[in-house]
């Protein structure tokens, strides 16, 4: 007797149903990962047609405009001579723009993160309503591919995961994720 898979649409063997319905379902499908290359700065995968325009923004800060650009906005130009009058308003925006500015530290120490931990305390961003995120679905005998618990009842996350409903509500609580292929959840 065969049955058709619903995930890959393959007919398969009864007695090979539960090995292949483990693999089919938690299987990285190559079209998820079509035309995706990690990122040098975040390894976020990232399609390759935007790959040059994500590594010049990734983590970079927002660079001020130039100086120029800031005395140019903030006092007004001698159109006779070209030259820039600078007056105390124009200092004070400059001042002021300058002071705004938060620049990233060169490398973070060890004890500059555990006191950035102890200040902070344990973050975990989760999702922050599982029920309309995922897809609740009714499948006969559906086994967890985490805790391999025996289920008629799943959860399907945006990528097409399934996973037993205990073990979402432990993992997408503190994780935005999907534990089977990483992918983010939303």
């Amino acid at each position: 007797m065969e049955f058709l898979c619903q995930n890959c649409k393959k007919k398969i063997n009864e007695e090979e149903r539960e090995k292949h319905l483990m693999s089919c379902v938690n299987a990285i499908r190559p079209e998820e990962y079509s035309n995706l290359i990690p990122c040098e700065i975040c390894t976020n995968l990232v399609n390759v047609d935007n790959y040059i325009e994500h590594v010049n923004n990734c983590y970079r800060p927002l660079a001020p405009n130039s100086f120029f650009d800031l005395l140019q906005h903030s006092s007004s130009l001698n159109s006779n001579e070209n030259i820039i009058e600078i007056t105390d308003d124009s200092i004070n925006d400059i001042l002021n723009i300058l002071s705004n500015i938060t620049t990233l530290p060169a490398e973070d120490s060890y004890s500059d993160l555990t006191t950035l931990s102890e200040e902070i305390g344990n973050v975990e961003i989760g999702l922050t309503d599982i029920r309309n995120t995922l897809i609740r679905k009714e499948i006969d005998n559906f086994k967890c591919p985490i805790c391999y618990s025996d289920n008629n009842i799943c959860m399907e996350t945006t990528c097409k995961h399934q996973l037993c409903e205990e073990c979402c509500n432990n993992w997408f609580v503190s994780n935005k994720k999907c534990p089977i292929c990483n992918e983010e959840v939303e």
